[in-house]
């Protein structure tokens, strides 16, 4: 009797989580928004298919960064070189999925870029670039990277949108890096964040 009242009391608890769905007559037992937020608030992260939630009804975010202390760069005049990748919060060079379409990037320079002083290594051109060398935002004098936030080529509009053509299918796989560029010199010292806003595509 006792094990029949526990269970009564579990069961009446879930009632009100299930009395707010309400349901699309076209898809039947889909939650609204009321009820998403309701559910993930609760903990019953399966109800609203958190998975879906997550990758297809909201704009990804991505955020790298380049560090001359940490990542180190390189010296050359030409042609274009990689002077690093950027890498994620967890030190990985950052990989954006393979067909996402990148809608904004912003860049927020940290300490700007120090030219080398060395003849014919004193003006270094960078820019940052994914499909090609300067995509998400074009090449520019080293001195040019001053400290401040910087608006990229992507700018949330379709004609400045960019899709990602390198990377593969396969979820084991990578997607592309972004890579910073540089080209005509080198540079002994700089830190950016960048921050990418994207949506997932096929």
């Amino acid at each position: 009797m006792k094990l029949l009242f526990i269970l009564c009391a579990f069961f009446m608890a879930l009632l009100p989580a299930f009395a707010v769905v309400n349901p699309d007559p076209g898809k039947p037992g889909l939650p609204n928004k009321a009820a998403i937020k309701y559910y993930l608030n609760r903990g019953y992260g399966f109800s609203p298919q958190l998975g879906t939630e997550i990758t297809d009804h909201k704009i990804q975010l991505a955020k790298g960064q380049w560090n001359m202390s940490t990542q180190g760069g390189a010296s050359v005049v030409l042609p274009t070189t990689v002077l690093a990748n950027l890498v994620d919060v967890d030190g990985k060079d950052l990989q954006i999925p393979y067909h996402a379409i990148i809608k904004k990037v912003m860049v927020d320079v940290l300490t700007a870029p120090v030219a080398s002083g060395a003849t014919g290594y004193d003006a270094p051109y960078m820019g940052l670039g994914i499909n090609t060398a300067g995509d998400l935002l074009g090449y520019r004098l080293a001195t040019g990277w001053t400290a401040g936030i910087h608006d990229g080529i992507p700018q949330g509009m379709a004609g400045s949108a960019i899709k990602v053509t390198g990377g593969t299918t396969a979820l084991t796989q990578q997607g592309s890096t972004i890579k910073v560029n540089m080209y005509g010199g080198s540079v002994v010292g700089g830190k950016i964040n960048v921050f990418i806003e994207y949506y997932l595509s096929d």
